[in-house]
């Protein structure tokens, strides 16, 4: 998508709870550019938080992507990462 850009490509993230998976974010696709602004609403439960904790790297997607200027979180350093968006 190019540079300065956050971008989650068909993004999952689910979690077991009492023996029962759940499912909170499913299938997301978004790209966010350097200087806008991005609203994420929605009703409780709805993954809005599971959402910043994949983008802060706090949790790792179940399948999908997200990449900061099309370098996958994953292969960059935690440490400086955490740095920089903290």
């Amino acid at each position: 998508m190019g540079n300065n850009i956050i971008e989650l490509k068909n993004v999952t993230y689910e979690y077991t709870e009492d023996e029962t998976v759940h499912t909170a974010v499913n299938n997301v696709s978004l790209g966010i550019e350097k200087g806008s602004w991005t609203v994420i609403l929605g009703h409780n439960g709805s993954g809005k938080s599971t959402i910043m904790k994949l983008l802060m790297g706090l949790y790792k997607p179940d399948s999908g992507n997200i990449y900061i200027n099309d370098i996958d979180i994953n292969d960059l350093d935690t440490d400086n990462y955490l740095k920089l968006i903290s």
